[in-house]
């Protein structure tokens, strides 16, 4: 069952009077940028994104790398499509040492509403009318969209013991908790719940808050 960004899966196992249920949660949504309504904001001739910050961001460690923007537009018809631009699509510069020289002895200060606006233009096109373009030119009415770091995951390491990736809280643990219900006992009644929105508090319909579990046991167990 999946609702929103949140998965629910279970196998209930032959025999349902069995009491000791498992499960495993975990939450899908990780600390981004989220693009804000509006688009079109202009800074020394570069096309830049307006965003806000979503969960517990470490904003440097978004400097200089190659951003992708994904997620979902609404158009006028009541239709919706998935969108990724990417890999490459944006970059959020960090100002050139020349410029501020004394950022290796003060140390890195970052504003989250004027430092870490991604550039991805040079040119005069219009943020909607890209995005038109994948949705086959319908009128955008809504969008729900962030920014991720478009580098590829790797084995790292002399023994490639080591992983190195974007968004591993808490994809690492959405891995285990499937891999663990497709790959385990059979036998065993298991549910896998993967909430969405707990990186911002999780009170919300598809979040560890919501009623979502509790709505899917009581109708297991109903069954």
């Amino acid at each position: 069952l999946t609702r929103g960004g949140s998965l629910f899966a279970w196998n209930w196992g032959p025999d349902s009077s069995r009491a000791d249920v498992l499960v495993v949660g975990a939450h899908t949504d990780s600390p981004t940028f989220r693009l804000k309504p509006t688009q079109g904001t202009s800074a020394a001739g570069l096309g830049v994104l307006d965003v806000e910050v979503y969960g517990g961001v470490l904003l440097n460690s978004w400097l200089d790398r190659d951003l992708g923007v994904a997620g979902v537009v609404h158009t006028a018809d009541g239709d919706s499509c998935l969108v990724n631009l990417g890999p490459g699509f944006a970059r959020i510069p960090q100002l050139a040492v020349h410029l501020d020289r004394d950022v290796n002895e003060k140390g890195l200060v970052l504003n989250r509403q004027t430092h870490t606006r991604p550039v991805w233009t040079s040119t005069s096109q219009e943020f909607i009318n890209l995005l038109k373009g994948h949705a086959n030119g319908a009128e955008i009415v809504a969008t729900d969209l962030v920014l991720y770091d478009s580098a590829p995951s790797a084995l790292i390491g002399a023994d490639n013991s080591l992983l190195a990736s974007g968004r591993l809280d808490n994809q690492v643990s959405c891995w285990a908790a499937i891999d663990a219900l497709v790959n385990g006992d059979p036998q065993r009644p298991f549910v896998t719940a993967l909430f969405d929105h707990e990186e911002v508090g999780s009170e919300s319909a598809t979040g560890a808050a919501g009623p979502m579990l509790e709505l899917i046991l009581k109708s297991l167990v109903e069954c």
